[in-house]
This record gives C-alpha cells, structure tokens and sequence, in this order.
C-alpha cells in the first residue's frame, strides 16, 4: 500500500503551490492598478527593455 505521510505531503504540497500562485496572481493584478513596483509606471523604458514582465 502506499504510506498515507506520502499522500498527505503530496496534497499539502499541491494545495501550497495553488495558494502562491493565486496570491501572486492576486498581487499581480492589484500592481497593475495601484503602482507597486516604481520602476513599473508609464516610464517603461529606462530600466527594461520592452514593456513585458520584469526579470
């Protein structure tokens, strides 16, 4: 049989992951609006070169 510490670690690793991403969707989203990183305004160009993501 397959050990039930693995089943649980499995679950809670999958749930955590889903957490982060829907938090950092949520964060990245609510950047867009409310200006979170600086460097990120409508001067897109002096620290990126095209206008898609920061590295």
């Amino acid at each position: 049989g397959v050990p039930i510490g693995l089943i649980v670690g499995v679950v809670a690793a999958f749930v955590l992951l889903v957490v982060i991403g829907v938090i950092g969707y949520m964060v990245y989203q609510k950047k867009g609006k409310s200006g979170f990183v600086p460097a990120n305004t409508s001067d897109g160009g002096s620290n990126n070169s095209s206008q898609g993501p920061p590295a």
